[in-house]
């Protein structure tokens, strides 16, 4: 069965993470990288850098009582503790992994490389995490370096091309050329407040005197 890639905002939302070995530890990471609020259950007392992280942890047996206002769920304990997990999210409609048997749960967590808004992220649905992290690896030395800085400008662009034009058919030729390659490469070789104001300057274009930028 296919599997939906999506990116999900996990900003001040709950992910709780039963199990602490290194899976766990890894998981924790990704959902901490993505702004998740982390609460831990686990035998194991929380290594030092996770307390300054600030980060819930519970020391003790995994209980149903750890799911309240959880977003995402993953279950990297014993199996046999994961099956009470995974019993017990689905049972509230909450998402859960289950990082020993992926194809029990509803997700998996991608290798992920991050790099200001640019994100590269390779799944194999759990079948491979070893394959997933060093296809992302490899995908992260050979992206250009100035990549992600062309990613921050467009980032940049879009609320404004939002907010300033109005027809659906102009901003789709807006962003089609703001979205060229050229772009890239004129970073290569110009400043960044040159190229952004060269963007600017597209906008500009197709800006009218009722909505000036």
């Amino acid at each position: 069965m296919g599997t939906l890639p999506i990116s999900l905002r996990m900003a001040g939302r709950l992910a709780v993470v039963v199990g602490s070995g290194p899976v766990g530890l890894r998981k924790m990471r990704s959902l901490w990288e993505a702004g998740a609020n982390i609460r831990a259950v686990s035998w194991e007392s929380p290594p030092a850098e996770w307390i300054a992280r600030g980060i819930a942890w519970r020391t003790g047996p995994y209980s149903s009582t750890d799911l309240e206002g959880a977003s995402l769920v993953v279950a990297a304990g014993p199996a046999s503790v994961n099956a009470f997990v995974v019993a017990d999210a689905r049972e509230r409609g909450i998402w859960v992994c289950d990082a020993a048997n992926p194809d029990r749960g509803d997700f998996t967590l991608p290798a992920v490389h991050r790099s200001a808004s640019l994100t590269v992220a390779v799944d194999t649905a759990g079948a491979a995490p070893l394959v997933a992290r060093q296809l992302r690896d490899r995908v992260a030395v050979t992206l250009e370096p100035t990549l992600s800085e062309w990613v921050d400008l467009l980032a940049e662009m879009r609320p404004l091309v939002l907010t300033h034009i109005a027809d659906p058919l102009q901003r789709r030729v807006i962003f089609r050329r703001l979205a060229d390659w050229s772009w890239m490469e004129r970073l290569s070789s110009e400043s960044r407040d040159v190229v952004r104001n060269a963007m600017l300057a597209v906008l500009s274009s197709h800006t009218t005197r009722e909505t000036p930028l």
